[in-house]
């Protein structure tokens, strides 16, 4: 099962923002090669926080610029 949580607020007419968490729990992945079956299972953690600027509007298109930092824990 996989759950997301995303927030996302703007901060002004160009700049906006947002923060994401995502969890992965009980991912499990098997693969049979040679005569040998390798199985895992695995868990994942993930934050990330982003920030856009809005460059003006050109009729329906709106071009941004994106930075963002995150981080990942897995198991």
């Amino acid at each position: 099962p996989i759950f997301a949580l995303s927030f996302g607020h703007h901060f002004s007419e160009h700049f906006r923002g947002d923060l994401n968490f995502s969890l992965m729990n009980s991912f499990k992945y098997s693969h049979h090669k040679d005569g040998f079956a390798y199985r895992q299972k695995n868990k994942a953690m993930l934050f990330a926080a982003n920030i856009y600027y809005d460059i003006d509007q050109y009729g329906s298109i709106i071009p941004y610029v994106t930075a963002g930092i995150g981080m990942s824990r897995l198991k």
